[in-house]
């Protein structure tokens, strides 16, 4: 597959196939995130990989899917992801982990989709109630949550039609449709 493939259909997946992922695949995610470029290459990410059942159940309920969609609470209970990833920002190494975690997530997300895996990268969570969840100290900060599962929903991309308008939604048929804006309208100049 040519990279630009695999970076279209890396899309925010939020309803998962209840399909087991392979039994290394979180390992092997925690090893791509270790080699990931990182400011002042000073690693300050740390890492919760979670597939316990239990724990998830408990995790769900303080997670927000999907804000576009309004009349939506998120994925069914047979929809949900099969794993997650907490990435954490240890504050003793750093302050901010801005630029190392939108690397490190994107990257994950690009891996998982290259075997057929789905994704979604969560940044709105009640933040104290999953600080609690993880059972964190005061040095240590989440950042996101990444759920990952095989898809159930199609995702497809289409051009904006009108420029202010960028908001996901879904049809009838439950196809999740991600509008995107012109290669014209994003090219500023050409030095």
């Amino acid at each position: 597959m040519k990279f630009n493939q695999l970076v279209e259909m890396t899309r925010s997946c939020r309803r998962f196939d209840q399909k087991d992922l392979p039994q290394d695949f979180l390992d092997s995610l925690i090893e791509i995130a270790r080699i990931c470029p990182s400011a002042r290459n000073s690693q300050p990410l740390k890492y919760i990989t979670i597939d316990d059942q239990d724990f998830m159940s408990r995790l769900f309920p303080n997670l927000l899917w999907a804000g576009a969609l309004k009349n939506w609470d998120g994925p069914e209970t047979n929809e949900r992801p099969k794993a997650y990833i907490a990435m954490i920002l240890d504050k003793s190494i750093s302050g901010n982990a801005a630029w190392d975690s939108g690397i490190v997530a994107q990257t994950l997300q690009l891996y998982a989709m290259e075997q057929g895996i789905g994704s979604c990268i969560l940044g709105s969570f009640d933040k104290k109630k999953i600080t609690e969840l993880l059972e964190l100290d005061d040095k240590h900060e989440i950042q996101f949550l990444i759920a990952f599962g095989y898809p159930l929903e199609k995702r497809v991309i289409v051009d904006v039609k009108e420029e202010s308008d960028v908001k996901y939604y879904r049809d009838d048929n439950e196809v999740h449709y991600v509008p995107k804006r012109s290669v014209q309208s994003l090219l500023l100049r050409k030095i």
